[in-house]
């Protein structure tokens, strides 16, 4: 698929299987990935045209990953979560999970191949 790329992190299969198959079947290019330390890697080698991460991953935080992708790069990314009260000022949107509240803002786009290490702030 050559479509714009989109980077999915979160830890849960049926999530990561969900958001895969309908952004693929609108002729998306998704990777989907389950930690912040895969996430990282894939930002680095893939430079994806969106980041849709998830705030509570194993082993280092979403908001971690999302503090480094945004130190290097300003590529749009979509926070998706059920913790609201969590939510970075990193992201370029948010989205809360279904059966949660949420809100939305967004911002600008670009690119930036100068990732720094993840720093987890937990």
């Amino acid at each position: 698929m050559n479509g714009p790329r989109i980077l999915v992190v979160d830890d849960e299969p049926a999530v990561r299987r969900a958001l895969r198959t309908n952004l693929i079947a609108r002729g998306y290019s998704v990777a989907a990935v389950e930690t912040s330390e895969e996430g990282l890697l894939a930002v680095a080698e893939q430079c994806p045209d969106l980041n849709i991460l998830d705030l509570v991953l194993p082993g280092i935080s979403g908001l971690a990953l999302c503090q480094a992708v945004r130190a290097g790069s300003a590529v749009p990314i979509l926070v998706l979560s059920a913790r609201v009260e969590d939510l970075p000022s990193g992201g370029t949107s948010t989205a809360s999970r279904p059966g949660t509240c949420g809100s939305s803002s967004t911002g600008g786009a670009g690119r930036s191949s100068a990732i720094p290490p993840i720093r987890d702030t937990a």
